[in-house]
């Protein structure tokens, strides 16, 4: 159920109806409060964030990518860290932070190149964290390539096309 919930809640931010999915985030929250499982509650965090980007609360946002981000690193889930790290890119870029986005992209290249990324998806990461290193990176092209981990993580056959202008 959780599992299911979660995709929701995370369906419903990217679609922009984030009243929607703050209000179920919190019927969750209820639900997980004792539970012993810091993945779930992770992911809840992550979904939290995405909604809280929407509602221009960047800073509290920013701070809730940082917690999900060092407890996907801690978990060894490259894949996750790395969609993490891309929206927190892009909340960066957002608001102007070329230099704080410029070092985040220091430490998605190590996630990127990690065995948990599949080639592709490696590929599209690199050329994200190049333009975030340039500073010539857009919240455009950063959640392009965050759509296209979404999609090539469930499938691998998948090609980056590079970023579309």
């Amino acid at each position: 159920y959780l599992a299911a919930a979660h995709n929701l809640c995370y369906e419903l931010a990217q679609a922009g109806q984030v009243g929607e999915a703050l209000a179920r985030l919190n019927e969750i929250d209820t639900l997980t409060a004792t539970l012993e499982e810091p993945l779930i509650r992770c992911r809840i965090k992550w979904v939290r964030a995405l909604a809280l980007v929407e509602t221009g609360e960047q800073d509290a946002a920013e701070g809730l990518f940082r917690q999900v981000l060092g407890t996907f690193l801690d978990h060894e889930l490259a894949y996750d860290a790395a969609l993490v790290g891309l929206d927190l890119a892009a909340s960066y870029l957002h608001k102007g932070e070329l230099g704080r986005a410029r070092e985040l992209a220091q430490e998605l290249n190590p996630i990127f190149l990690s065995r948990g990324v599949h080639r592709e998806a490696t590929a599209a990461g690199l050329l994200a964290t190049r333009a975030l290193e340039r500073e010539t990176a857009t919240v455009a092209m950063i959640r392009q390539v965050s759509r296209f981990l979404h999609h090539a993580r469930r499938d691998p056959s998948l090609r980056y096309e590079g970023f579309s202008t």
